[in-house]
């Protein structure tokens, strides 16, 4: 057994772990590499290596198990602190808000075409992280015992730096997912995602050629994809890797709804797994009565309205695609998963045109997740709080701060407002079936209703 590809820690060494400071030293990796029949797994990756071997039926059964396992971190604060929190469990951190691609159905891209757009001026105006300040949240994310440090963007792989970034993450310890479109994937950069031993790349395929390519306004995109899966997997199968894990992720929407099925065959030509993720919008509607109702709230200037026609999906062909999706996937033995986890026609209508339905009523979001910008900002959740700039402060402070403690009292008396209701944070029915009492503790013992 050995430690990887870490090398023994020296300060200030552009090797191994990053100088962690004025009396701290690196916390050891979590992984060991260890040989199995001539393949080198990581004990950090087992749940991949699980999900790989679980046939689908088993999957929301160990979903399940995994989540009941994880949810005394945030329940436990979540009714005895008062708004406070135990250290996050996930960072996520979007490198960029730049992008390549001008997808029809991103709220982004759609707030970028606006003249008067605000994400366009803060682009202008802010100056993105750089890769020390990056390494610096990394590191205070390692010292808190984070788990799971995810990277997202815009499209990730316009930074540069990239590389800097993920081999940070790994050479602290944690689990490195990325979400990426796939189009700037290169064989050097494919080399250096499986050398670095980046957990999970979730990849954007959203139908077949013609309408993925239609999606994405770009004829390429759907080679690009395919090209990036096929170097990945080319590398991981030269090295001898079983991870990164790759996902191809399908966001349902009137646009491709009636085709959604026929991923299923282009993932297992391929080997990897599909996961079909229903459109998260806001309606102006749903943003005004949040604001009315909650004033220092409303959605993100990149979130506003979806056009309608991208929301209206047809829920009768939809419900057909998901049945023929699962039976195709069984007959091919493909991982799919539902995000949420929703096939009745009458919960699909409800999902795409009620604004009032949740999948959940509950959210655990800011008790277990901390979210930055590409500037430094820190927000309690896709609602447009911000609880202050990894510049100033330190994530230890930031994520028990007087914005962050407030948010969480305010949830845990609403539940949702209007503008939660469509989140892609709310996976899990478990957040709605885990008790929802308070304690409040005084000098005089506790109480409790």
């Amino acid at each position: 057994m050995r430690w990887g590809r870490m090398t023994p820690h020296r300060s200030g060494s552009k090797e191994g772990c990053p100088d962690p400071g004025p009396g701290k030293r690196c916390r050891e990796p979590r992984t060991s590499d260890v040989y199995n029949g001539g393949h080198m797994l990581r004990t950090q990756n087992m749940k991949y290596l699980v999900k790989s071997l679980l046939p689908n039926w088993a999957m929301p059964y160990a979903r399940g198990l995994r989540e009941v396992a994880a949810a005394w971190h945030y329940w436990v604060p979540y009714v005895f602190r008062d708004g406070l929190a135990y250290p996050p469990q996930t960072v996520v951190l979007e490198v960029t808000y730049r992008c390549n691609l001008k997808c029809v159905m991103c709220p982004q891209a759609i707030d970028l075409m606006n003249p008067q757009s605000v994400l366009r001026a803060q682009m202008k105006e802010k100056r993105e992280l750089t890769t020390d300040e990056i390494v610096n949240v990394i590191r205070q994310a390692s010292q808190l015992d984070v788990k799971r440090f995810q990277i997202t963007g815009g499209e990730a792989f316009l930074r540069r730096d990239i590389m800097q970034i993920l081999s940070a993450v790994k050479e602290h310890g944690m689990a490195c997912p990325i979400i990426s479109n796939g189009g700037l994937m290169t064989e050097e950069s494919a080399r250096e995602i499986v050398r670095i031993g980046v957990d999970k790349i979730t990849l954007s395929l959203d139908g077949p050629e013609d309408i993925h390519n239609q999606i994405r306004q770009n004829k390429h995109q759907f080679q690009d994809v395919m090209e990036a899966v096929r170097l990945i997997q080319a590398e991981k199968r030269r090295q001898k890797r079983n991870v990164p894990d790759l996902t191809l992720n399908v966001t349902v929407s009137a646009l491709n709804a009636g085709r959604m099925s026929e991923l299923v065959d282009i993932a297992a030509k391929e080997g990897v797994n599909v996961n079909y993720g229903y459109l998260y919008y806001i309606s102006k509607d749903m943003d005004r009565r949040t604001r009315a109702l909650y004033p220092p709230t409303g959605g993100k200037p990149e979130d506003q309205d979806v056009p309608m026609p991208i929301r209206s999906v047809n829920v009768d062909v939809l419900e057909q695609q998901i049945g023929r999706a699962e039976t195709r996937a069984a007959q091919l033995g493909v991982k799919t998963t539902l995000s949420p986890n929703i096939r009745s026609k009458e919960e699909l209508r409800r999902r795409f045109y009620d604004d009032d339905y949740a999948y959940v009523n509950t959210c655990f979001y800011p008790w277990n997740v901390m979210r930055i910008n590409p500037y430094g900002d820190v927000y309690t959740c896709q609602m447009n709080i911000t609880a202050g700039n990894v510049r100033d402060k330190k994530l230890e402070e930031l994520w028990n701060g007087e914005a962050y403690v407030k948010f969480r009292r305010d949830l845990r008396q609403v539940g949702l407002w209007p503008l939660c209701t469509k989140c892609c944070a709310l996976q899990t029915k478990l957040w709605d079936r885990l008790p929802k009492l308070r304690v409040v503790w005084d000098r005089n013992g506790a109480s409790s209703h």
